[in-house]
């Protein structure tokens, strides 16, 4: 169970990541595990059996959810080439890395003004 558990929480870490496809493209094989653990039980002798058939029956909707979703998905990351985006040539800073290196050493606090200095009253 844990093992099942974890593999879900993969699934939601990859459809949150910049690979959504691949997230949701894994959760339609987790469904699959899951139809394939729960047909296990359809086993003549099973009183159960109408639970199993149940379940299958709800596995099988969010299958076709999950499917759906990953398809659509899969579809945009298609037509927008499927390539991500090149961020390697920028230095984070806006006038250049040359221009910056200065900034720091050109920079000379502002002095605050000279408080005037009041005459001694002698008394």
């Amino acid at each position: 169970m844990r093992a099942y558990g974890a593999r879900e929480i993969g699934s939601g870490l990859l459809s949150l990541s910049i690979d959504k496809h691949v997230g949701l493209w894994s959760r339609v094989a987790g469904d699959a595990l899951d139809i394939a653990t729960v047909a296990t039980a359809l086993r003549p002798g099973n009183r159960k059996a109408g639970n199993v058939l149940l379940t299958m029956g709800l596995l099988a909707g969010i299958t076709a959810i999950d499917v759906l979703g990953a398809q659509a998905v899969t579809v945009r990351h298609k037509r927008t080439g499927g390539t991500r985006a090149q961020y390697s040539d920028r230095s984070g800073f806006p006038q250049g890395v040359a221009k910056a290196r200065g900034v720091a050493r050109d920079f000379r606090p502002q002095q605050p003004p000279a408080a005037p200095r009041l005459a001694q009253v002698s008394g």
